[in-house]
């Protein structure tokens, strides 16, 4: 009796690559003699994360509003940095920039099936009473023998034989496993039981090419997530799509090409590294008055330093009253995104505010962080992720040369000493119109390194939660509606570090910088985009940004505060385009509380300007 090999023959091309708009597609062509076809499916477009944040240079990122690209997309989240000597709010990570964009689907190209005549077949027939499955993973034996059930207790020709064949292929094809089919050896009709062998595609090796700084392990590990066996297209095409929004990679060429052996493929991908070097420039009136209101700084980064994906940044900013050093390293610990990081960051101030400059007040810190962050579940549309870190805080505040303590907390001679753990928790998840993101995160303080502990005064003792929100809208092309709140709670008194602050960039403008302190508070604040102006030559849009954002807060015990809620109005512009974004935005206060009007951002005026020359 003549053997007959019906074997799976398959050849699947993927080319992704990168367009100017930082969209993406992938064309995919399978080419075989028994494949049913494919099914469609659709991909989401990741845009860059454009960060802001009135602390340091070095965290410049914001959960809602602005949109200056400071920190490389997919950067842990930090601890935080050295404060004012007017203390704010404590730094507390938003989750990455959430514009969503429009992306192109999965263009699928689906050749001819080829039909075999029954005249180029043996006339042979079989008598089956059932079928047994082999190499089956995926799917048991009931789900297939339902496939084939209209085939079992039959005379089967050849050309029957090759219908099951098909049946059982095109299911593993419809399913996603697009280089898996099966086979039937006709030497094995043995008591009328015929043997269907199941080839499960598997991915022999991954090949990596024009790699040139970043290693070629880096590349392989992130694409092995996406070709376990039994080899799946959706899962497949999202390992590409990570890939591609990775910031260390430009774009790249993939290709998954059969091999010797029935259903082994191998993926080749030839990788166009990006520039992993970039200066970030910004000049903003967003700190404090009574330091200077009007901050310039500096963040040069490079986000693939040894080669392994692993980024060190430095950065610098001051104001008239004010310096701030920023310096982190962070390493990739797997394949899944997580990553360990450390960081410094040291301030110095002074009090520069008539009439207060006279007092010649001063203040220092320092913040060391260690942090842990690492993904649990991650796809191309959404992440969840958790984060662990142990941060020390260590201020002085004086004034002159009197000794007198001024920060509450704060020992005889000044010294304020916070150590704390934080746990936090953020989830993502995104589509081609619109973005929710959500973070938590609980802070504990310890008795470490010599923290402040006092028997009245808040000290290095407290339990805190700190929760954010956002829904990014697309409504029509660069027309954006963006809404965001923000809360924090906690179980005692805390020092002013560890506050909430309301007034400002980033929480309710028209008012000071940290206009409103207290140990709970929470914000609720709306933005919408409209664009007015498009330079399609220089890839640049004008819009008009009215806002409305409110704030409340409230201390811990018996405390009152003078002014408890800030409420504002306002309209801005903002210009963005490649590398440079400038924003201005006027805003009217709806509660009235002192002030001096003496500067811009008193008087309801913010500005900030970013760029990035390379």
């Amino acid at each position: 009796m003549n053997r007959v090999f019906l074997i799976l023959s398959l050849v699947m091309l993927c080319r992704v690559c990168r367009g100017s708009g930082r969209r993406w597609f992938a064309r995919c062509f399978i080419s075989g003699a028994v494949l049913g076809g494919l099914i469609p499916s659709s991909v989401l477009a990741h845009e860059p994360s454009d960060r802001s944040d009135h602390r340091s240079v070095l965290q410049e990122r914001s959960l809602a509003i602005a949109s200056d690209p400071l920190v490389a997309q997919g950067s842990p989240p930090d601890l935080p940095p050295p404060q004012d000597l007017v203390p704010g709010q404590p730094w507390f990570t938003p989750s990455p920039d959430l514009s969503p964009e429009l992306s192109s689907p999965v263009d699928l190209d689906i050749p001819e099936v080829d039909i075999i005549e029954p005249d180029a077949v043996p006339l042979d027939t079989f008598v089956v009473q059932s079928f047994q499955f082999l190499g089956n993973t995926q799917f048991t034996d009931i789900e297939l023998a339902a496939l084939v059930e209209n085939y079992a207790g039959q005379v089967l020709s050849y050309l029957d034989l090759i219908e099951v064949t098909q049946a059982i292929t095109r299911f593993y094809v419809e399913q996603g496993y697009i280089t898996s089919g099966a086979v039937i050896r006709s030497d094995q009709l043995a008591d009328g039981i015929a043997i269907v062998q199941i080839v499960e595609g598997q991915v022999d090796d991954i090949v990596v090419t024009g790699t040139e700084r970043l290693r070629s392990s880096y590349v392989r590990s992130r694409l092995a997530r996406g070709t376990t066996t039994p080899l799946n297209q959706e899962r497949l095409l999202d390992a590409l799509q990570q890939l591609q929004n990775n910031p260390l990679i430009d774009s790249f060429d993939a290709r998954l090409v059969p091999s010797i052996t029935p259903g082994s493929t191998t993926l080749t991908i030839d990788v166009n590294e990006a520039d992993s070097l970039s200066l970030n420039l910004v000049a903003a009136n967003d700190r404090s008055p009574s330091v200077g209101s009007f901050r310039r700084g500096a963040v040069l980064t490079e986000a693939n330093l040894l080669g392994g994906g692993d980024r060190l940044s430095v950065g610098y900013s001051n104001t008239d009253g004010s310096d701030v050093i920023d310096l982190s390293y962070g390493v990739p610990i797997n394949a899944q995104g997580g990553e360990l990081s450390l960081r410094f960051g040291t301030t110095s101030n002074r009090i520069i505010e008539p009439p207060f400059n006279e007092l010649d007040i001063q203040s220092s810190s320092q913040s060391y962080d260690l942090s842990l962050r690492q993904p649990l579940w991650q796809s191309a549309r959404q992440e969840f992720a958790v984060g662990l870190a142990l941060s020390h805080y260590r201020s002085r505040s004086l004034l002159a040369d009197s000794g007198i303590a001024l920060s509450p907390g704060s020992d005889s001679t000044g010294r304020l000493r916070i150590s704390a753990l934080r746990f936090s928790q953020d989830w993502t998840s995104r589509s081609p119109r619109n973005v929710l993101a959500l973070r938590s995160q609980f802070n504990l303080g310890v008795d470490l390194f010599d923290a402040s502990r006092n028997d009245t005064e808040p000290d290095s003792q407290f339990l805190s939660w700190q929760g954010q929100a956002q829904w990014v809208q697309l409504l029509a092309p660069d027309t954006l509606l963006y809404l965001r709140g923000e809360m924090q709670l906690a179980d005692q008194p805390l020092v002013p570090v560890e506050q909430f602050s309301l007034g400002g960039f980033n929480t309710v403008r028209g008012y000071r910088q940290d206009a409103v302190i207290a140990d709970h508070g929470a914000l609720a604040a709306a933005e919408l985009r409209l664009p007015v102006l498009r330079v399609p030559a220089w890839q640049a849009v004008l819009q008009l940004c009215p806002f409305i954002e409110a704030g409340w807060a409230w201390n811990q015990g018996d405390r009152p505060l003078e002014q408890s809620s800030l409420a504002s109005i306002g309209l801005g512009l903002q210009w963005q385009q490649p590398g440079f974004t400038l924003r201005v935005d006027w805003a009217t206060p709806l509660t009235s509380v002192p002030s001096s009007e003496r500067t811009w951002q008193e008087n309801g005026v913010l500005f900030s300007i970013t760029t990035q020359p390379f």
